[in-house]
């Protein structure tokens, strides 16, 4: 199996980006009235749903930065593939009747 490099530059946006989503969570943990949104909530949902938190409680601070390697590594996959996808992210699928009618965009 080979070995591939790693994209240093997308490993620090996805470390950072999964430490700003832990300490969103930790703060709406912390504080009553703030509400987990967007990234953040589905991320915490998931790992509440596989019952990370039983054995591994996120306000321990010595597993802090294993749920930042959890969540950095499921982002980077992410980051890379849609970065090795972007011209196929953008394209536009054209209906039957462009097809027909020989519309380019």
């Amino acid at each position: 199996m080979n070995k591939k490099e790693l994209d240093w530059g997308v490993f620090e946006e996805a470390t950072s980006y999964a430490e700003n989503i832990i300490e969103e969570i930790l703060y709406g943990l912390n504080d009553p009235t703030h509400v987990i949104s967007g990234e953040s909530r589905a991320v915490y949902e998931e790992l509440d749903t596989f019952k990370w938190f039983e054995d591994k409680p996120l306000t321990d601070q010595k597993n802090k930065s294993f749920y930042v390697k959890l969540i950095s590594m499921q982002q980077y996959r992410h980051m890379m593939w849609k970065k090795s996808h972007k011209n196929n992210c953008n394209k536009k699928t054209l209906s039957k009747w462009d097809k027909v009618m020989g519309t380019v965009r």
